[in-house]
């Protein structure tokens, strides 16, 4: 009995010293992004971009076909019998619309993982332009996805110009991983009140957890399981809103 016992101590020991293998999560599995070789206008009529939401080319009809090259976000880049890589409003041609301004759209709640990179790069048609901020964060913005621009004075020493900004979706990442923490979603046009922005982002209207100058916060968890929200201001302390801020903590 003695010898027993000394054998389940020293196997204790054993176990109790050997290193802890730490578990990872699981990667969140992204929802299949549509995309059909060939599709039909289904409304009356639609037009037929340049750019994604940008300057029309003209005008294609109902029961139209469309030879899809590939699809940026709610846009598809096509060929058709009367325009060669023009771009028409995904939803026109029966694929669902989907609203960029929503944080599930990019991410998984059940286990608080933004979907991988790749994701990303096939919703948008677009690897995007990555730029290096620190040794473990990089950022990668897409910003020909359809969302617009807006004109902005910018300061020079000796005198100002008129810039254009583009808008898009920026992706903050951890390096080595690559992994999404944290994301910038550019409004279309701002947004006039805090219950009018959550709706547009199909988020729930509750009380902010605190107000910081140019921004509403809601901490992680109170709209969405791990993220905290952030709708930034268009102007200091203005009730009009240009962007939404998702993140969560990095590992």
């Amino acid at each position: 009995m003695r010898f027993k016992k000394s054998l389940f101590v020293f196997v204790a020991i054993i176990m109790a010293c050997q290193p802890r293998i730490k578990k990872e999560k699981p990667a969140a599995v992204p929802p299949e992004i549509v995309t059909p070789q060939i599709a039909l206008i289904e409304v009356e009529a639609e037009n037929a971009r340049q750019t994604p939401n940008g300057e029309i080319a003209g005008q294609l009809l109902k029961g139209d076909t469309l030879y899809i090259i590939n699809r940026r976000a709610n846009w598809l880049f096509t060929n058709s019998e009367f325009f060669d890589s023009v771009y028409i409003w995904a939803p026109s041609a029966g694929l669902e619309y989907l609203n960029l301004n929503n944080p599930m759209v990019y991410y998984d709640s059940s286990i608080t993982q933004f979907y991988p990179l790749n994701y990303f790069q096939q919703l948008f048609g677009d690897l995007g332009n990555e730029r290096s901020i620190s040794s473990d964060e990089t950022v990668i913005v897409f910003s020909e996805i359809g969302l617009g621009s807006h004109e902005d004075i910018v300061i020079e020493v000796v005198h100002e110009e008129i810039e254009t900004v583009v808008h898009g979706i920026s992706l903050y990442l951890q390096k080595p991983q690559n992994t999404v923490f944290k994301m910038k979603i550019d409004f279309f046009k701002p947004v006039q009140g805090i219950k009018e922005t959550l709706q547009k982002c199909d988020l729930p209207h509750l009380p902010p957890s605190s107000e910081k100058g140019g921004h509403v916060i809601w901490n992680a968890g109170v709209l969405i399981p791990g993220l905290e929200i952030d709708l930034e201001r268009k102007e200091w302390d203005s009730d009009w809103y240009s962007a939404i801020w998702i993140s969560k903590r990095r590992n």
